[in-house]
């Protein structure tokens, strides 16, 4: 199809007749339907949509609501901030 993507990782270049991107030392990139997000806050909107980082090993991180309770905060303390 005209709209697949996909993204191969490597070591060096495999081929000579497509363009290869470098990633730089320690960078990471979130890849969502083929795209490569890099920004903060492009790999935020990917994670909003539920389709960012999955780990077995990383425990979830806990809700607004448990955090809340957590820390006996009131929902006033959140007014005007658009959460």
């Amino acid at each position: 199809k005209e709209d697949d993507r996909v993204a191969v990782i490597a070591t060096s270049p495999l081929t000579d007749d497509e363009d290869w991107v470098e990633f730089e030392r320690g960078q990471l990139i979130l890849f969502d339907d083929g795209v490569p997000h890099m920004a903060p806050e492009d790999c935020e909107e990917v994670e909003f949509r539920n389709h960012g980082l999955v780990s077995s090993a990383i425990p979830a991180a806990p809700s607004l609501e448990v955090d809340m309770r957590r820390y006996r905060l009131r929902t006033s303390f959140f007014e005007g901030s658009g959460i």
